[in-house]
């Protein structure tokens, strides 16, 4: 077993091609992840999650790898805030979301 078992992972369906499900992972340090938009180009945003209040690490924007090999990028958040999410990303991979303190 992966670990992975019973905790929120993206992922991206793909009907028509091979493999049908790629699973692009989360961040270092992350046991969760959430994808919520992906553009024509198949970036896919949405942002690294820990369930665990305990953890160090806050909620992270994230850009995923569509490939599956976990090549994220923490897309980071703003001075003097910890928390970010990306929300949606459109033609020109321009990503939209929020950071909160």
């Amino acid at each position: 077993m992966d670990g992975t078992l019973g905790k929120r992972q993206a992922a991206l369906f793909q009907p028509d091609t091979e493999p049908n499900t790629v699973i692009p992972g989360t961040l270092p340090g992350y046991e969760e992840s959430q994808a919520l938009s992906i553009n024509n180009s198949s970036l896919i945003v949405g942002f690294a999650h820990n369930p665990n209040p305990l953890y160090e690490y806050h909620d992270r924007a994230v850009l995923f790898d569509p490939s599956g090999d976990q090549n994220n990028i923490d897309l980071g958040t703003l001075p003097g805030y910890e928390y970010s999410l990306g929300f949606c990303v459109n033609s020109k991979g321009q990503i939209v979301g929020r950071a909160q303190p």
